[in-house]
């Protein structure tokens, strides 16, 4: 079954981040708050609420698939999950 969960990058590092049911932002996708379609416009409230207090930038909504754990449905947000693909230079 297809659900929304919010994400956005993390003002301090501009980490790909996930937001939970408190408004608290994680870097591990499986921490978020999905919820149906009909549950999106909290979660997307709840995220301005980031944006306000200098957190995160550029909140978003995102499709995702719960099967035992949260999996995007876009590859551009899979990539996201995943963490970077490349190493930084020291």
């Amino acid at each position: 079954m297809k659900y929304r969960m919010v994400t956005a990058n993390r003002l301090a590092d501009g980490a790909c981040v996930w937001m939970d049911g408190d408004g608290g932002w994680w870097t591990d996708i499986n921490k978020a708050k999905w919820t149906p379609e009909t549950g999106l416009e909290a979660l997307l409230a709840q995220a301005a609420d980031g944006v306000k207090n200098c957190l995160v930038v550029a909140p978003y909504p995102i499709e995702v698939v719960v099967d035992g754990g949260v999996t995007p449905v876009r590859f551009r947000e899979q990539v996201r999950a995943k963490g970077p693909t490349v190493t930084p230079s020291a």
